[in-house]
């Protein structure tokens, strides 16, 4: 049989004593209590039954239990115990869900992925695996024993997109469902996620210069400060206004400012000119100014 289905145990007996009082006692092997059952005085036959939860050690997908049958008169006396063998197969789990909280969000922004399965293994535990699609590391969820016969397992989990793809629109996102008996064969269900690329911006504090006068010949240094969502490199332009070749600097992975990016005015266009700086950041799809 396979785990989560009965098994129906007939048979028959013999005893001079018509008036005797009979129990029977059946040791399933699979570690349930010995429930010794009464039958009517007089019969001779008798058929129960048992579910097994479990196809028994974790790592196998089969187990074979061995039954023992006992029948009890009132008095003490046993009858000779005849065995049985029954394999328990191991069934996977099946009809796995999974919805995303959103199907479109933004890089920076979490999403969360909600699931569920069912397994007729009572005692099966459960390994679920959630690979995100973003290069990020697999994420591991344990899934315990349940009681009800016919539950469903369900789990949750969020997760942030640091990034947009680097081609195409839409991450993959993976459950992949194992339980303690065959754990190198999980069932599976994958999920589209699109993550949208955010355009870089400017707060209030842009650009920082500690003074805004010199002399010609003087330099200045100048901050550059931007906002991203994205866990991104950038690429900064600045443009000094006074026709010299433009200063660009490549920010690393995460980091959002350029700090003291120094320039010499050399020249002033009679007794005092007004330069305009303009910087703009580039991440890997646009372009701010």
């Amino acid at each position: 049989i396979r785990e989560g289905e009965t098994v129906n145990l007939s048979g028959a007996f013999e005893d001079l004593g018509q008036r005797d009082n009979h129990t029977i006692e059946v040791d399933w092997g699979d570690g349930t209590p010995i429930m010794p059952q009464a039958i009517t005085v007089g019969a001779r036959a008798f058929t129960l039954s048992h579910r097994y939860d479990d196809d028994g050690v974790s790592n196998a997908d089969a187990h074979v239990y061995r039954v023992v049958v006992q029948v009890r008169d009132q008095f003490g006396a046993v009858s000779q115990t005849p065995v049985f063998l029954v394999e328990v197969d191991n069934i996977l789990p099946s009809s796995l869900s999974a919805s995303l909280s959103s199907p479109v969000i933004d890089e920076g922004q979490s999403v969360t992925l909600n699931g569920s399965f069912i397994d007729p293994g009572l005692l099966d535990t459960h390994l679920v695996y959630i690979d995100w699609g973003d290069g990020s590391p697999k994420q591991k969820v344990p899934i315990g024993q349940i009681t009800r016969i016919g539950a469903t397992r369900t789990f949750s989990l969020s997760h942030k997109f640091l990034d947009n793809p680097v081609s195409g629109s839409t991450y993959t996102v993976t459950m992949d469902v194992a339980d303690d008996d065959d754990p190198l064969n999980p069932v599976s269900i994958s999920r589209l996620l699109t993550v949208n690329n955010v355009q870089p911006s400017f707060g209030g504090n842009a650009l920082v210069l500690p003074v805004t006068e010199i002399t010609e010949g003087g330099s200045i240094a100048l901050n550059v400060n931007f906002i991203d969502p994205g866990q991104e490199v950038h690429t900064v332009i600045v443009d000094w206004g006074d026709g010299t070749p433009v200063t660009t600097v490549n920010v690393a992975l995460g980091i959002s400012t350029t700090a003291g990016l120094l320039h010499r005015y050399n020249n002033a266009l009679g007794n005092s000119t007004v330069y305009t700086i303009l910087a703009s950041v580039f991440d890997r799809e646009t372009s701010v100014a």
